[in-house]
This record gives structure tokens, C-alpha cells and sequence, in this order.
């Protein structure tokens, strides 16, 4: 995590406490790399989180895997959102008190090799991970956190960017099946990583490096 000390620096996150406990979601008929692979790219988002490329999918920034990590980040759009649900957000993050209202209008991911992810919000923090059941079923559980004497605008902001995700969720969660459902046929052997798949691919050949036995079985 060194790399990203600077940017994380300026976000009070010795004042977090738990918000709402931990969760885990209901077991997925898929691959625990079937749900990884939709955190490693957004090329998929103009076309399967329409609520996202509206609050900040016009900016999106990707980067590589480094020593373990992945970065990601969604400033807002520069021009106003059109979902009333965006809407209510970003009015609610123009209202945030000091030291708030000085931190990134942004969604910020930091992936952690092999399948967790940290999330920074203008007004709250999370965590989510993939966890394998077997070789076809995996849940993903985590966690999000407040920040001490909490504001009216974080809170209601904090709701309302959890109603955000949970809708990109359910998005990920029929995509996540698709792929799997692609990946898991007779008639499948191997894909490509394209240009935009850059950290799919590292991803991965991370993985095989360090897991002989995943090339070429369906592990």
C-alpha cells in the first residue's frame, strides 16, 4: 500500500467506525475469478452500469497492477448527472462540512491482489472481497465504515451511494453469471485479453505464476 499513501492521506481514516456490520452475499453460481474480473476493468460500464457512467464514468481512471495492487478511480462527471439518484448524491457531497468538503469528488478503488478491494468515498470507506466455496460457487462479503460524529449530508450521502452500489451489484451479479456461463462451456477453450483487459491479463498470469496448476484447468 505505499504507493498510495500520498493520495490516501488526505482522508481522516483514523476517525472510521463500523457503519452498518459485515455482510455476505448470497452464494453466486460462478467462479471466484469471475467476480474479480469485473473489478479490473470498466470498459464494460457504459453498457452495464448506466447509473455509474452518469455519476462518474466519463473519467474513469485505470491503472496497472503493482506490487500487489490496483488502482482505480471515478472522478465525478464534469457535467450535471441525469439519474435522480446521482442527483440527490452530489448535492448531498456540495454539502459536506470541513474537512469533507476538501476531499476528491471521486470514487476511489484500491484493489489488493488476490480479490479484495478498498473503497474511498468523499464521506464514508469500505472493503469487499471475493471469497471461493468451491471451483463454481463463491459469495462476496465485506464491510463499510462512517466517520466519527458523522454530519447529516454524510450519512444521507453515505445511504445513498449504498443504494447506488447495491443497483451496480446486481448489474455485476448478472454479468458475473454470463461470463461464467461463457467460460464454464464444453465448447470454450481459452480467451484473449485485449488492449482495455490490460490488468485482467496481469491479473492473471499473476495467478498462473503463482498457481502452476491453473493453466488450463478450470480452477
Amino acid at each position: 500500500m505505499g504507493r498510495h499513501q500520498k493520495e490516501l492521506e488526505i482522508y481522516p481514516l483514523e476517525t472510521l467506525q463500523p457503519a452498518s456490520g459485515f455482510y455476505t452475499s448470497p452464494i453466486q453460481e460462478v467462479n471466484w475469478k469471475a467476480m474479480v474480473d469485473v473489478d479490473n476493468e470498466c470498459y464494460h460500464c457504459p453498457s452495464a452500469h448506466p447509473g455509474l457512467t452518469d455519476l462518474y464514468g466519463r473519467g474513469y481512471e485505470e491503472g496497472p497492477w503493482v506490487d500487489g495492487t490496483h488502482r482505480i478511480r471515478g472522478p465525478f462527471n464534469q457535467t450535471p448527472s441525469r439519474q435522480e439518484l446521482n442527483q440527490r448524491y452530489r448535492v448531498l457531497v456540495d454539502q459536506h462540512p470541513s474537512p469533507f468538503s476538501t476531499l476528491p469528488q471521486a470514487w476511489l478503488y484500491i484493489g489488493l491482489f488476490p480479490s479484495s478491494v478498498l473503497v474511498f468515498y468523499p464521506e464514508s470507506a469500505g472493503f469487499y472481497r471475493s471469497i471461493p466455496l468451491n471451483t463454481t460457487q463463491s459469495v462476496m462479503n465485506g464491510a463499510d465504515y462512517s466517520y466519527d460524529n458523522e454530519s447529516e449530508s454524510l450519512e444521507q450521502a453515505r445511504n445513498v451511494a449504498t443504494k447506488i452500489n447495491d443497483i451496480v451489484m446486481k448489474e455485476d451479479k448478472h454479468i458475473c453469471a454470463l461470463h461464467y456461463q461463457a467460460t464454464a462451456s464444453k465448447y470454450w477453450n481459452h480467451g484473449y485479453f485485449g488492449d482495455s483487459e490490460k490488468a485482467l491479463r496481469e491479473h492473471h498470469d499473476t495467478l498462473r505464476s503463482l498457481i502452476p496448476e491453473l493453466e488450463g484447468n478450470r480452477i
